[in-house]
């Protein structure tokens, strides 16, 4: 690894581990993790200039367009939630281990692509962002390894909540999603309704999110 890419994600690594909020700021959410990486890779079919704000226990997805500035002041958005997705792409990493599942690969691979259009969106903005950006796609690039460890997540994360998101996807459910980035990919006309219906099957998911998210909070 080159110095300068060394720097880079020591600086990257350094603003997501060791950042310090004051306490009465801190932005606590409980993100479920392969819900990210579907919204990182719909991010990937979109321009240059989108953004995400992290609220309500959910990545919500800001377009290139007039409205975004307003939008993003309206909920008191900040480009600091960044750092909050450390978090649910190690866990999603962990579990679902895309150097020995070759069928998941392509799917972080669109959410590489998301954190590479995130890296240029916010690139002129701050370049603190810039490398905590750069940290996620090397760590997603390094879990395509073959003899790539798996992430011990309990370095970083809340150890007593890996699991609570276990069982909301299957198998098919992510076969599907994975089938629909790959049409809209290549399908420059359609591409919009295929994101459409990517949003709509996370929409499916989430009333379960909530649920185990409210009985999650009343153990915490």
């Amino acid at each position: 690894m080159d110095q300068f890419l060394s720097s880079t994600l020591e600086k990257g690594y350094k603003y997501i581990t060791q950042k310090h909020i004051p306490t009465q700021n801190i932005n606590i959410q409980l993100l479920e993790p392969l819900s990210v990486i579907i919204k990182l890779g719909i991010i990937s079919l979109k321009p240059v200039g989108t953004k995400i704000a992290i609220f309500n226990n959910k990545v919500h997805i800001h377009d290139a367009n007039i409205l975004q500035g307003p939008i993003r002041w309206s909920h008191g958005v900040t480009r600091e939630d960044i750092h909050l997705l450390l978090s649910p792409i190690t866990k999603a990493i962990y579990h679902l281990s895309p150097s020995h599942n070759p069928t998941y690969k392509s799917l972080f691979e669109y959410a590489m692509g998301g954190l590479l259009i995130l890296k240029d969106s916010y690139d002129n903005q701050s370049s603190i962002l810039s490398h905590a950006l750069e940290y996620y796609i090397f760590i997603i690039e390094n879990s395509f390894k073959e003899n790539s460890k798996k992430i011990d997540i309990k370095q970083s994360q809340i150890h007593s909540l890996d699991n609570i998101f276990d069982n909301v996807w299957s198998e098919e459910d992510i076969g599907i999603i994975i089938n629909m980035f790959s049409i809209a990919s290549s399908n420059i006309e359609n591409k919009q309704d295929y994101i459409i219906a990517i949003n709509a099957m996370l929409s499916t998911k989430r009333t379960k999110i909530k649920e185990i998210i409210q009985e999650t909070a009343h153990h915490i």
